[in-house]
């Protein structure tokens, strides 16, 4: 299953975070983009967090293995509901709501 395009994983701004049992399987995960804005400069966008079995809890290990490879670097995301509640739980806070903005052709 081709579950990223191949652009996406070729982007050196773009990293795949994984997390594994002892037995090697993938049990956790999230997609991690490095980007920075005049206002803000560098940070993380965090996406796509998931961890499989009930009650697992992928933040700690994302949160752990991007504070390795970027020290320092704020951390967003764009998540709600349960997923939002999740992340309030490991210490993000809300800013309101996302905007997107697309160029028109």
């Amino acid at each position: 299953m081709n579950l990223f395009r191949p652009a996406l994983l070729d982007d050196p701004a773009t990293t795949v975070l994984a997390g594994r049992a002892p037995d090697g399987r993938t049990v956790a995960g999230a997609v991690v983009t490095l980007s920075a804005t005049p206002d803000t400069g560098p940070v993380i966008g965090v996406s796509n967090v998931f961890a499989t079995g009930p009650g697992a809890d992928p933040w700690p290990g994302c949160l752990a293995a991007i504070a390795r490879r970027w020290p320092g670097t704020p951390v967003v995301g764009y998540e709600h509901g349960d997923d939002l509640t999740a992340a309030l739980r490991h210490g993000f806070t809300t800013t309101g709501t996302l905007r997107v903005w697309v160029a028109a052709p």
